[in-house]
């Protein structure tokens, strides 16, 4: 039970999983709060805010696969961790995020800057090592050739030499014009590859905005939706907080209405007194002592009541549990029952403060609705 299929293969036929408190506190939610491993697999996990969100016959039937073949009882760690209602901290955290998002942001417009100049200049320098290369070839082809013109000179009479000068003289234009042009197509070259750096840097910057809009807008929504929840919360435990108001009055009015009849003026006020003190008191430990599911079509309620366990080897009380029975609507008694299984609170150790062993139990003459 509380498991999955294949853990459940695994076990003899008849097979059913029951701690005694004993064990459930030495080694389930001992070894639990200690980070230890678990034995077994009989004992979901599950956060507070989770567990209190449904009915239990939701929760057995959304943990346990095999809640309707018989099991009556259901074990899970449930996590309690303190929450504040301090606004301002939520709105660090919030803070907190967007200033992360701005940092990354920025992180990446650095790096995408830092890229483009790299490319640019490493596009310049391969312009400058080909004009170099072109430069040096072009010297090299005009020494050859004049080392060449100059052996043909001494060899060939007067006529041949005017004839080598004037094609040098053509050869020299020629290279002038091949120099020209080459330094032509690097400039355009250079020209076109700074266009598009820029074009590039252009389109990467209005990327990083829309992608910085799209953030905010979307951390406006989240804030929004948090504040609507927020007022949605307070006007429900105010209107709460009303009604129980008004049921409380109309009680103590029609009490001390039915004492004035009985007993005289001044033993009616002060029974009267009395009373209100003793219902403000009851109501503030049954406060204590409840456990509202989320969806509020039910709630947990207990007697305030702590059974304590003590320890076999030293005789001390080392833990307590707490029995629980499930009401649904405004106080209808269901079969549902649980216990909450805790460690004495230690101030030094907030993990053991922080986990509870709950375990669920279901009568037999059950409602499966409810």
């Amino acid at each position: 039970m509380g498991c999955d299929f294949r853990y459940v293969n695994e076990l003899p036929v008849g097979y059913r999983f029951r701690p005694n408190d004993d064990e459930l506190m030495e080694y389930y939610l001992g070894n639990k709060v200690l980070d230890k491993p678990v034995p077994g697999k009989g004992v979901k996990t599950i956060d507070a805010d989770e567990f209190y969100k449904d009915p239990p016959h939701i929760i057995v039937k959304k943990y346990n696969p095999l809640s309707e073949i018989g099991e009556r009882e259901w074990y899970f760690f449930v996590r309690h961790v303190k929450k504040t209602a301090n606004k301002q901290q939520e709105g660090k955290k919030e803070e907190i995020v967007d200033d992360e998002n701005k940092r990354v942001l920025l992180e990446q417009k650095k790096k995408n800057q830092e890229n483009n100049a790299t490319v640019l200049l490493e596009q310049n320098e391969k312009n400058q090592e080909k004009e170099e290369i072109v430069d040096d070839e072009n010297k090299r082809v005009l020494l050859e050739q004049n080392e060449k013109n100059q052996e043909k000179e001494e060899i060939v009479d007067d006529e041949n030499k005017r004839v080598l000068l004037e094609q040098n003289e053509k050869n020299q234009e020629k290279e002038e014009i091949v120099d020209d042009e080459n330094k032509r197509v690097l400039l355009e070259q250079i020209k076109k590859n700074q266009e598009n750096n820029a074009t590039v840097l252009l389109e990467q910057n209005e990327k990083n905005q829309e992608k910085e809009e799209i953030v905010d807008n979307e951390n406006k929504r989240v804030l929004l939706e948090q504040n609507k929840k927020d007022q949605e919360t307070k006007a429900t435990v105010l209107l709460e907080g009303s009604k129980k108001n008004q049921e409380n009055n109309k009680a103590t009015v029609l009490l001390e209405r039915s004492k004035k009849n009985q007993e005289n003026k001044a033993t009616v006020l002060l029974e009267g007194s009395k009373t209100s003190q003793e219902n403000k008191a009851t109501i503030d430990e049954e406060n204590k002592n409840v456990r509202r599911v989320g969806d509020r079509t039910g709630y947990w309620k207990s007697t305030g009541i702590k059974q304590y366990l003590i320890n076999g080897d030293n005789n001390k009380v080392f833990a307590f549990k707490i029995h629980f029975t499930f009401y649904k609507g405004i106080g209808k008694i269901t079969h549902w029952t649980m216990d909450e299984y805790h460690f004495l609170k230690s101030p030094n150790q907030d993990t053991m403060n922080e986990w509870v062993l709950i375990k669920i139990m279901r009568g037999k003459d059950y409602n499966k609705c409810c």
